[in-house]
């Protein structure tokens, strides 16, 4: 389950074609890529909507709860979270929506700083020391969007194979 914190309601949502029922809301944790093709934990309030194929994020709403900026072109959607770190979302060819790419992993974050509601100050220097190592890996850029040894299909693969 996405949620952290649920509270059921009764309500719909409107969208183009129909209505939609909303069994509850509260705040969800999903675990995405970065730019760099590192796990990052986003925790933003969200609806459950039962009959809905995929999850909505709100970038209004993961600013409201952590700051940050955004930009869009016609073929990506960038954030910029408060923390530094940058997502990259994609442009479906498709849907002709912006797509964030889901973390294999979604139990491990490398940066519990975007994570706000459960970091103990006392353990920041122990994931920022760890942060820093991983990024001074050599072989953790293979993922980086300037590695034009791989395509993006080839990174991808790459992503749901770690």
């Amino acid at each position: 389950t996405d949620f952290i914190t649920y509270e059921p309601c009764d309500a719909s949502i409107k969208d183009l074609s129909s209505q939609n029922k909303v069994a509850g809301r509260g705040l969800v944790r999903w675990t995405v890529l970065d730019s760099r093709g590192l796990p990052c934990a986003l925790q933003v309030r969200a609806y459950h909507v039962p009959n809905a194929d995929v999850r909505l994020l709100s970038p209004q709403g993961l600013f409201d709860t952590g700051g940050g900026s955004g930009s869009i072109t016609n073929m990506r959607v960038v954030l910029n979270l408060a923390s530094g770190r940058v997502l990259h979302a994609d442009v479906c060819r498709v849907s002709k929506l912006p797509v964030l790419q889901l973390s294999p992993r979604p139990e491990v974050s490398v940066s519990p700083l975007e994570n706000v509601f459960s970091v103990q100050t006392e353990h920041n220097r122990w994931f920022v020391a760890g942060e820093r190592a991983l990024n001074n890996a050599p072989d953790i850029q293979i993922l980086h969007d300037s590695n034009t040894n791989l395509s993006a299909s080839q990174k991808e693969f790459l992503r749901w194979h770690e």
